[in-house]
């Protein structure tokens, strides 16, 4: 019989921070940092970058289609669904559990919450969605992420925003759509379509995909199953804005502010695009 305290550290191993994550033929690292500037310290801008909101969503996609060759029942799904089969449900909901302890490496990417490379900023009566740095060198973004504590973001300087609203590759909300669409729990169709969460991924198909591969994998948690959170910030000054993060598992969306302790970010080899 399994004692407590060789319960206590199998778990200890199930919540143990990731290092890696298995990507095709190639890795990436994961780094953590309590400090969002030092985050990006650790990034070698000559060799890696931290992938876009977008390409994690597809990395994440990726590593959840490995899960239909390994639980065949996910073939069937909308079959099982109409049937309301419980048993079946509960039996993939198992099978998850066991492939993400099986190779853990695969599934390291659901299980840490990631920062991107895009930036959520807001312009006066915009919001912006932008991929990459806008600032013009590494030390003025490392120097903004080491600034100001708010829940508002970091500041961006005026050459910034003029990046970020030139770019033909920035989506954008107006302020008030985002002030309308609150943050909290919601169920697929209502995260598929919140006007915040779809803009950060214009791309409908994978967001689509996404939102689907979240749906499954939270068969296996017993707290809010069913729901995704994504946090709203409900301060956002202009000039101001913050990198969107991807959440553990099932929680999706998260843009963290300076005062969220323990960042972390997937860094990639420069020749690995997506």
């Amino acid at each position: 019989m399994t004692s407590t305290l060789e319960l206590i550290a199998l778990f200890d191993r199930w919540y143990e921070r990731p290092d890696n994550v298995s990507i095709g033929d190639s890795n990436g690292r994961i780094i953590y940092s309590e400090d969002p500037g030092d985050l990006w310290r650790q990034v070698d801008p000559e060799a890696e970058r931290v992938p876009s909101f977008k390409e994690l969503i597809a990395l994440r996609v990726a590593a959840f289609e490995g899960l239909y060759d390994a639980i065949p029942y996910l073939n069937n799904i909308e079959g099982i669904l109409v049937n309301r089969n419980e048993l079946v449900l509960n039996q993939i909901a198992a099978s998850i559990q066991k492939e993400f302890e099986r190779i853990p490496e695969n599934y390291n990417i659901w299980k840490t919450r990631l920062t991107s490379s895009t930036c959520m900023v807001r312009v006066e009566g915009s919001v912006y969605f932008y991929d990459g740095n806008p600032f013009d060198t590494r030390e003025e973004y490392i120097s903004a992420f080491s600034g100001e504590q708010s829940d508002g973001g970091i500041p961006y300087n005026e050459k910034a925003i003029q990046r970020i609203q030139e770019s033909p590759e920035a989506s954008l909300i107006s302020y008030e759509q985002y002030l309308a669409a609150q943050g909290g729990n919601f169920n697929g169709e209502s995260w598929y379509n919140h006007p915040i969460f779809s803009a950060a991924c214009p791309d409908n198909q994978l967001f689509a995909e996404y939102v689907l591969a979240m749906q499954i994998l939270n068969l296996n948690d017993l707290f809010n199953q069913g729901f995704h959170c994504g946090w709203r910030p409900g301060e956002m000054r202009p000039g101001f804005g913050r990198p969107i993060a991807l959440g553990y598992k099932a929680d999706a969306f998260y843009p963290p502010n300076n005062d969220t302790v323990d960042h972390a970010a997937l860094v990639l080899a420069t020749t690995n695009q997506y």
